[in-house]
């Protein structure tokens, strides 16, 4: 006898603005990098850019959620410095610092 889980799953939605920032940062990191390597990661509480589809090679995240908005770039797989960004193209000041998380990995 079969039994269902009355867990709820939770559909997690891409804003625009997460996939435009998306976007962005693999046109930053295509200069040192795959452009496939790159991937998502979505969850609730933050948008994730990892490298290789592994969770464990984080290159940064989008936290979009709330009034204001950051860039958490990783020096590191566990150390991450948070960047407050009013406009996406302040991303675009963050590119060595993406470019250099990426660096960590390889």
């Amino acid at each position: 006898m079969e039994h269902n889980s009355p867990a709820v799953q939770l559909k997690l939605v891409t804003s625009h603005e997460e996939s435009v920032g998306f976007a962005l940062i693999r046109a930053i990191l295509r200069q040192n990098v795959y452009v496939n390597r790159i991937s998502e990661r979505n969850t609730q509480g933050y948008f994730g850019v990892i490298l290789d589809d592994n969770s464990t090679r984080p290159i940064c995240r989008l936290y979009f959620n709330a009034k204001l908005k950051y860039i958490g770039i990783f020096s590191g797989p566990t150390v991450e410095t948070r960047h407050p960004i009013e406009r996406l193209d302040e991303i675009f000041k963050h590119s060595d610092a993406l470019m250099n998380a990426v660096a960590f990995y390889e």
